[in-house]
């Protein structure tokens, strides 16, 4: 019984606690839109939401995120608004985490 206890364990995915709210500053400009395709282009986040209106993030704005959700999305906060993002490739679990892109800003 231990050792299946152990191996379900070593088995899981490997998660990182975040320590929410996490600022993200963007290295250049990024696009949050709808996805109406069944593929994702590099540099861009799709939001969850149809009726959440699309918007721009330039060059060197931040945003933080602020929940980590099911699958690799997550929901930010831009502005004083909240957005469900699809896919979040900074978060653990995604092969390109897209880091000349997004840089997970450390606090000091």
């Amino acid at each position: 019984m231990e050792t299946i206890a152990l191996l379900i364990l070593l088995s899981a995915p490997k998660q990182i606690a975040w320590r929410l709210p996490v600022t993200i500053e963007v290295k250049q400009d990024v696009a949050v839109i709808h996805n109406p395709e069944r593929y994702e282009s590099r540099g861009t986040l799709y939001l969850e939401d149809w009726k959440a209106k699309s918007f721009q993030l330039k060059k060197g704005q931040q945003f933080q995120m602020v929940k980590t959700g099911t699958e690799g999305s997550c929901r930010i906060r831009f502005e004083g608004q909240e957005y469900g993002l699809t896919s979040c490739p900074w978060l653990e679990g995604f092969q390109d985490h897209q880091a000349d892109i997004f840089l997970i800003v450390r606090k000091k």
